[in-house]
């Protein structure tokens, strides 16, 4: 009688049919997200470029460089409006994108001569480090930094002052000028040549000391953070015959915050 052989001894195997790691309903789902996410990151690109075409400058934009490196492309970092009591002036176009928006009081017992506002592809804080670097070897002082906010914004504001003796403007030729009858003088008797090429007594050494500063100037500068990479500057500048105009530091943040209002940020 023949030996039965079972199925498995033939070869046979049971098989057993894997489960897919994802099933089809849910691979259509996965490549439906991943479709929208690329549809969405095409339109973030188009629909919001940070770059600005020259061409689309506006006077009252607020422009700088994309990057440090970067001299051909341009960020709006916001725009200015109309102060009361101030006329406004742009050095903006499209043939120079990189300006500034001057602002000259129309009272003239104004503390300030004008302030301008305008961009910067730096950081505030590195900006104030470097108004700080520039201004300490001949600023005659320089505030303490304060810290505040302009809607919503980091800004920092310093103040430097400085003077100097400016000698006034020479007289017109024909003041200044030595007449015939004046250079036809007769030569000095010896006892005079001696006396003019006798030394300096110290009251002439002292009369030839540095005279006294005639010229004060105060600058303030606020720098506001638009971006960790980009800032808007606020510089107000004024220059006089002494220093009764100076602000105090108690009345600088007030007075460089109400000049601020004139920004515009962007809608975020």
């Amino acid at each position: 009688m023949a030996k039965k052989t079972s199925a498995a001894s033939k070869g046979y195997r049971k098989n057993v049919k894997k489960k897919p790691f994802l099933t089809k309903k849910e691979i259509i789902a996965l490549i439906v997200i991943v479709a929208v996410i690329v549809l969405a990151v095409v339109l973030f690109n188009v629909l919001y470029n940070p770059y600005i075409s020259a061409k689309d400058v506006q006077s009252n934009d607020i422009i700088t460089f994309a990057s440090a490196s970067t001299k051909d492309k341009y960020v709006r970092l916001g725009s200015v409006t109309d102060l009361d009591g101030y006329t406004r002036e742009s050095s903006i176009s499209t043939e120079s994108p990189v300006g500034s928006n001057s602002y000259t009081p129309v009272d003239e017992s104004s503390p300030m001569t004008y302030f301008s506002v305008s961009g910067a592809v730096v950081s505030p804080a590195s900006m104030i480090d470097y108004m700080y670097s520039y201004y300490n070897p001949f600023a005659d002082s320089i505030s303490d930094v304060i810290e505040t906010e302009v809607d919503g914004h980091t800004a920092y504001i310093c103040s430097f002052t400085m003077s100097d003796y400016v000698e006034e403007e020479a007289a017109e030729d024909g003041e200044a000028s030595t007449t015939d009858e004046t250079v036809e003088t007769e030569t000095p008797a010896a006892d005079e040549t001696a006396e003019a090429e006798a030394p300096a007594t110290d009251d002439a050494a002292e009369e030839e000391a540095e005279p006294e500063p005639n010229t004060f100037y105060q600058n303030i500068s606020m720098y506001i953070a638009a971006d960790d990479s980009h800032s808007i500057g606020v510089n107000a500048y004024h220059k006089g015959s002494d220093d009764s105009y100076y602000l105090s530091d108690d009345e600088i943040e007030a007075y460089m915050l109400n000049l601020a209002q004139v920004i515009v940020f962007p809608e975020k």
